[in-house]
């Protein structure tokens, strides 16, 4: 059950509200917290970001938390399922 569990995580896939669609796996979560702490750091309100399907985008900081949102509760909900 366990290893079902993380290679769902692995596969997530999250799409926000413009439909953009992004990878919500843990890695990507890092990473998407990374830059948005150095767009607050350093006043940005966009960056360049990889989509799931490698292409690469601007988005808004905004659109990254939406995405760094979205991400969590998916990871939450299959940790959580009971099986």
């Amino acid at each position: 059950i366990k290893s079902a569990k993380i290679n769902s995580v692995r596969r997530i896939l999250v799409t926000t509200s413009s439909g953009k669609v992004f990878d919500g796996d843990e890695t990507s979560q890092d990473r998407m917290v990374r830059a948005i702490n150095i767009a607050a750091i350093t006043g940005q309100t966009e960056t360049q970001w990889k989509l799931a399907d490698n292409t690469i985008v601007t988005v808004s900081l905004d659109e990254l938390k939406e995405a760094l949102s979205l991400a969590g509760q998916e990871m939450s909900r299959i940790w959580l399922e009971t099986v």
